[in-house]
């Protein structure tokens, strides 16, 4: 199932984030493990995306993550 939310916070560094749920107004963990190729774009706060959501370990985790233009 797809959902939509916000980038709340990342960290390119340190290779995570959130998304702020659109659906559920709750944050999603999110492990940014894919670098951007050329002529992508960085995701940044702000930016509106779509995701999948998988059960973590410890929590659900976004994956699939895609930056809705």
């Amino acid at each position: 199932m797809n959902f939509r939310g916000n980038i709340a916070w990342i960290s390119l560094e340190r290779g995570y984030g959130y998304i702020s749920d659109d659906a559920s107004n709750t944050y999603i963990f999110h492990h940014c493990n894919i670098l951007p190729t050329k002529g992508t774009k960085m995701l940044s706060i702000g930016n509106l995306v779509s995701f999948t959501v998988l059960a973590g370990i410890r929590s659900n985790q976004a994956v699939e993550v895609k930056l809705i233009s």
